[in-house]
């Protein structure tokens, strides 16, 4: 494949399309693509196209690719590799008008697009791309086998390893604030960064880079205590702020100690997938604390913050139920129910378990 191997003709220009010798076309996916070494070039022209779009979202314009050539500094064949990619994503193009040969196109930014926006790598893209899209698991896996989450961050910042905290954050309900009004979520969207992460650091937190489940954040921290400070001052600044253009942002939790190593700046173990899990049963303006969490800091968490318990529950994808705790506090509006469990038809409350309050 041309592609892969160029000849002195076409490796000046790193693509993603190639010709082989008789000139059939070949075509190969970004994820694909990312497998090898000549196509890099192009790869980072698609991240820059993708930080662009997120730009023309926020003013509600067309990406042209006349103008992203110019910023972009592309040749021709460059930029019509970069057409090509950015016909085969639609979540990050639609209504996208393309010549033949992609040497022209313009296209109107995705409604997923505002989910890339920390992206920097094509990792962190096609990690995105992976929870948008369903995939069908490796044989012999499940999507939910523990293991298999992991979360990056940012070098030089030192990570907390053996038992660790760690807290999980979602903003309910954010696509339907994303259509009502684009531009306001985005500037609700970073000071919901800056709340959340002010509240992490300072009770002595580390903040990961979002999971890649759009409006998500991710933290970890060495004390359970502080985690769990952490997350109510994070609730209180959040219900606190006045919100650009009638937005409410209600943000869910969940709080989960366990064992974990963080091998290659990376977050693998069980611990992770089931705090995601966690999170999961949490509603808006509520924080979910798992027994491990429980069981440390109970005796020892200030005076103020009570958890009362919710019985146990299962959790999606896993056979071994869970305590589960809300948190109270009695200068933040927390929800104390928990999502019913109609919503989620395979789990069951187990029978026998009272549910009694504990401070």
């Amino acid at each position: 494949v041309s592609m892969l191997k160029p000849s002195s003709e076409t490796s000046s220009s790193n693509g993603s399309n190639g010709s082989t010798a008789d000139g059939a076309e070949v075509r190969l996916s970004i994820e694909e693509l990312q497998r090898y070494i000549e196509p890099l070039p192009d790869l980072e022209n698609f991240i820059r196209l993708v930080h662009i779009a997120l730009a023309a979202d926020h003013e509600d314009t067309r990406v042209d690719s006349a103008a992203v050539a110019a910023e972009l500094g592309l040749d021709s064949l460059a930029l019509s590799k970069l057409g090509w990619l950015a016909s085969v994503t639609p979540d990050v193009c639609r209504e996208g008008s393309f010549a033949p040969d992609y040497s022209e196109w313009s296209f109107l930014p995705a409604y997923n697009v505002h989910l890339f926006r920390r992206v920097h790598t094509i990792d962190d893209f096609l990690m995105i791309e992976s929870t948008l899209v369903p995939r069908a698991a490796p044989e012999g896996t499940t999507t939910t086998s523990p293991g298999t989450a992991a979360f990056n961050v940012e070098p030089g910042t030192p990570l907390p390893d053996g038992i660790v905290t760690f807290l999980m954050t979602d903003v309910v309900e954010s696509t339907l604030l994303w259509l009502q009004s684009r531009a306001a979520m985005y500037q609700a969207m970073r000071r919901h960064d800056q709340l959340l992460t002010s509240a992490i650091e300072a009770n002595g937190g580390v903040v990961l880079k979002e999971r890649g489940e759009g409006d998500s954040s991710f933290a970890v921290f060495q004390r359970a205590t502080d985690a769990v400070v952490a997350a109510v001052e994070a609730q209180q600044a959040i219900q606190s702020e006045e919100w650009p253009q009638g937005i409410s942002l209600a943000v869910r939790m969940a709080i989960l100690t366990g064992e974990a190593d963080a091998a290659d700046r990376d977050y693998r173990s069980p611990a992770v997938n089931r705090c995601a899990k966690l999170r999961r049963r949490a509603v808006g303006d509520q924080i979910l604390v798992s027994e491990t969490t429980y069981s440390i800091v109970a005796d020892i968490l200030r005076d103020d913050i009570r958890l009362v318990s919710v019985g146990k529950r299962l959790l999606e994808g896993h056979d071994r139920p869970e305590a589960i705790y809300v948190v109270q506090h009695p200068a933040v509006r927390l929800e104390a129910d928990v999502t019913p469990d109609e919503m989620f038809p395979t789990l069951s409350v187990l029978p026998g378990v009272e549910e009694q309050p504990a401070s």
